[in-house]
């Protein structure tokens, strides 16, 4: 090693000089390395998330299938067991409406038989107390007419 009389520093050879490129280029090679090695792992990690999701998304997937076929054998005694209970509701549907039409017409012929035991002249309400009824009317029709709407504080 040379020293440099005029900054009183030390002067590197060549042989120290390739020593210190070789060394900073180690380190160079180091971090760019570290730096693949970064790299990778995140790419590995990637995959392993992706290969879990596709494993995962098909083996949900077959016991849907699975489970899917079963569903369909399991429901066609049900089904079978339903038609025929269906039969059933039908049928007392149409005796519970027949019930019905019998006790319509019963109450039908009911109020016939009472209008008819009326007189012809006689009436449920009298002349008298219609004309007084349409007077109140017409009497509660005038005050609502001529009451003011009031708001209370």
């Amino acid at each position: 090693m040379r020293i440099n009389i005029k900054k009183l520093k030390p002067v590197k050879d060549k042989q120290e000089l390739k020593e210190d490129s070789l060394a900073m280029s180690e380190t160079k090679v180091k971090s760019i390395e570290s730096v693949i090695n970064k790299n990778r792992q995140e790419q590995d990690k990637r995959f392993l998330m992706w290969t879990g999701v596709i494993f995962f998304m098909v083996l949900i997937f077959a016991f849907w299938l699975f489970n899917f076929k079963n569903i369909f054998q399991l429901n066609k005694p049900q089904q079978i067991k339903e038609a025929n209970n269906w039969q059933e509701v039908k049928d007392e549907l149409s005796k519970t409406m027949a019930e019905i039409k019998a006790s319509f017409s019963q109450l039908n012929q009911v109020i016939n038989n009472q209008s008819a035991k009326l007189l012809p002249n006689q009436s449920l309400v009298n002349q008298q107390q219609l004309e007084q009824l349409k007077d109140n009317l017409l009497e509660k029709a005038q005050l609502l007419a001529t009451s003011t709407a009031t708001t209370t504080p």
